[in-house]
């Protein structure tokens, strides 16, 4: 019966082989079979020694090393998730040789890269914020309109009406979930649900009244309950 190999097992063996590392070095290292790394490794993209010691080079720079710049010496027809992990696991090796390494998100202009930090974070908030402001909106306005005790007790509370819409928000920006439609087919899979709920619970003569909005409680302004 063939050894069964644990998740643990499978990410260091994709770790040494993203390191360069052989299948035979693999194989010993881990105590798994060559044709197991064949079949489960032949996909993972190989980064060597010499390219690292070159973006390390580039990371000791004055400008540093961005993100973009790793991902374009890596790419090799990868999905953007895959992109986006590798890169991680080449930033983090780079990292780990000297503190002196440089590795900053592409958004981060050097020669500005005090005030974009700070403008950033600024508008972050300002976003987080908003974002708090009309949750806890939407809540009461549920809340007001609520009939009965079941309704009540089933109205979103404000951390979870934020979670849906900053969680959508970042689906919406991201490349990954972009790719392949699986963005669209999550908004419309939301949108066939939400239609034939309100089919099922349709009320004639219903008008849902909008609340004025009240002044919002310091414990809901807390960042630590939005989550990104």
């Amino acid at each position: 019966m063939p050894k069964k190999i644990s998740n643990e097992i499978k990410l260091q063996a994709q770790e040494l082989r993203t390191q360069g590392k052989s299948y035979e070095e693999i194989s010993k290292a881990l105590d798994v079979s060559l044709s197991w790394c064949w079949h489960n490794l032949k996909t993972v993209k190989t980064i060597g020694k010499e390219v690292i010691d070159e973006l390390e080079k580039k990371s000791r720079t004055r400008k540093g090393l961005s993100k973009g710049e790793i991902a374009k010496v890596i790419e090799q027809d990868q999905n953007p998730e895959q992109l986006h992990k590798d890169v991680k696991k080449v930033s983090q090796r780079i990292k780990k040789r000297s503190k002196e390494n440089i590795i900053r998100p592409n958004w981060m202009v050097p020669q500005f890269s005090v005030f974009m930090t700070e403008q950033i974070i600024q508008e972050a908030m300002a976003i987080e914020q908003r974002t708090n402001d009309y949750a806890y909106e939407l809540h009461m306005l549920l809340l007001s309109n609520a009939s009965t005790k079941e309704e009540e007790e089933q109205t979103p509370s404000v951390a979870s009406i934020k979670s849906a819409i900053c969680g959508m928000a970042h689906a919406m920006t991201s490349q990954s979930a972009r790719a392949g439609g699986l963005l669209m087919n999550w908004l419309e899979s939301l949108h066939k649900t939400s239609l034939k709920l309100e089919e099922r619970n349709t009320k004639k003569d219903v008008v849902v009244v909008k609340v004025q909005k009240e002044s919002i409680p310091k414990e809901l302004l807390d960042l630590d309950d939005c989550a990104y």
